[in-house]
């Protein structure tokens, strides 16, 4: 898997890469490297991970042939899914070191993929510790999901991108069988909730907000900027 950036198999590609994109994505991933956002540099690390979900949505982009709705849509999806499931964060300190992000669930970095559910899909360490790897797969399965959820969105559908977004997430949050759940008011609380606080999340980011990342860099749990 992972084949939107082919040069993250292997240890040593970067130096042989031709691609200016992948070059440039293994660029601010070394630079983001262990790097726990603070005060200090949160400017300099939100423009750094904007052009790295950038960078890696262009490429899957490009590799699946979307629109340029559909890659604006795309771009939106990604950036909203970082910012729910981690506050934009790979890395935070934990009793005095540096640890990468993880769940009770086992979720684990800036995508919160789950190690379980993806061993052997992906390869677990390099989920943990590899920003750009980490993201490029939960950009990688966001894409199969939002395929799956525009199949299940009508043609008459008021706001088609709108409706395969909340789909989308709603799956990678709860399974595939899960595309449904923000339209039912059945579902708990807890999980109306997600679904609500994404969707607030996609809709800021729609409109050229900015996270709010501060917020979440004294906590070294993921969801920190839930209700």
């Amino acid at each position: 898997m992972l084949r939107m950036l082919p040069g993250l198999l292997g240890p040593a590609e970067a130096d042989a890469t031709e691609d200016p994109l992948v070059s440039q994505t293994l660029s601010i991933g070394a630079a983001l490297k262990r790097v726990v956002v603070d005060e200090d540099n949160a400017a300099l690390y939100v423009r750094s991970v904007k052009t790295l979900l950038t960078l890696i949505t262009q490429r899957e982009s490009d590799d699946e042939g979307l629109e340029a709705r559909q890659r604006r849509n795309y771009l939106t999806l990604v950036k909203a899914t970082a910012w729910q499931e981690s506050c934009w964060r790979q890395f935070v300190h934990l009793n005095g070191r540096v640890r990468f992000l993880q769940s009770d669930t086992g979720d684990v970095g800036m995508m919160q993929v789950n190690k379980h559910v993806w061993r052997g899909f992906y390869s677990i360490p390099r989920l943990e510790w590899d920003v750009v790897y980490n993201t490029g797969a939960g950009a990688e399965i966001l894409m199969r999901l939002m395929r799956g959820a525009a199949a299940r969105v009508a043609s008459k559908s008021e706001d088609p991108p709108g409706e395969i977004a909340r789909a989308t997430y709603a799956a990678y949050n709860g399974g595939p069988n899960a595309y449904e759940r923000w339209r039912r008011t059945e579902e708990p609380a807890e999980l109306r909730q997600i679904d609500e606080a994404f969707w607030a999340k996609y809709r800021a980011t729609a409109g050229g907000e900015s996270i709010e990342i501060l917020r979440c860099s004294r906590c070294d749990k993921p969801h920190c900027d839930m209700p």
